[in-house]
């Protein structure tokens, strides 16, 4: 299997086009010369990296909040497990415990 090389200047994407760029010699698609290409590619490819970049710090940014919001409902959902479980606890006396209402007045 041949391995191939795109060419900026004409978007192709041919192993002769790498044959001839590794030569130091111009696309044999659209002339566009080895070491402008090279540039041409160097170029694109930090842009890429910058964009990946940027995407990662915002994606760790987002992880971060969803993790801090995580915790705090889980400190809040042990607040509310342990005042239930709790006798005398304030939702028995505020009524939150019998507003089901006791099986015993169902009657």
């Amino acid at each position: 299997m041949s391995l191939r090389q795109l060419c900026p200047g004409c978007e192709s994407q041919t192993s002769n086009i790498r044959h001839a760029f590794e030569r130091g010699e111009p696309c044999p698609s659209c002339g566009l010369p080895s070491d402008v290409a090279a540039q041409v590619l160097e170029v694109r490819g930090r842009l890429g990296d910058e964009q990946l970049r940027r995407e990662l710090e915002s994606a760790l940014k987002r992880a971060a909040a969803a993790e801090a919001e995580r915790d705090d409902l889980r400190r809040r959902l042990r607040m509310v497990v342990d005042a239930v479980r709790e006798p005398g606890s304030s939702s028995e006396r505020s009524g939150w415990a019998t507003a089901a209402g006791d099986p015993a007045d169902r009657g």
